[in-house]
């Protein structure tokens, strides 16, 4: 069956996708804070 693989695929590619959302919302409120000091 390919079922299962597609959806452990679809899972890590949400966790990733969370992930580069935490990243890059990290990153725009470290340069705010750059620009405002």
């Amino acid at each position: 069956m390919i079922l299962p693989m597609l959806l452990q695929s679809n899972e890590r590619s949400k966790v990733e996708f969370r992930h580069n959302n935490e990243r890059a919302l990290s990153y725009f409120t470290k340069d705010d804070k750059k620009k405002s000091s």
